[in-house]
């Protein structure tokens, strides 16, 4: 009845930098942080923007989320990049 279908998207708030965002992605990449068969493939992190100084530096900060380059074993950063 439920499972991984179920939740889409994970949102990150207060997310202020790369280094916010790719750390839900990497804690949510760990092995053993999910109990669904297939684990977080499908999951997509969304930042939240909560100020005005974040919103004014959204567009910045996507683009350099989504150029990111992984590092050795992990997923990359550019597939939760939904354009």
């Amino acid at each position: 009845m439920f499972g991984e279908e179920v939740v889409e998207s994970y949102i990150v708030s207060m997310t202020r930098g790369v280094d916010d965002l790719l750390a839900a992605v990497v804690l949510a990449r760990r092995p053993g942080s999910s109990t669904w068969p297939g684990g977080l493939r499908g999951l997509g992190f969304v930042p939240l923007f909560e100020t005005a100084t974040e919103l004014r530096a959204a567009g910045d900060l996507l683009a350099r989320c989504c150029a990111s380059r992984p590092t050795a074993g992990s997923s990359p950063p550019a597939a939760t990049c939904r354009r």
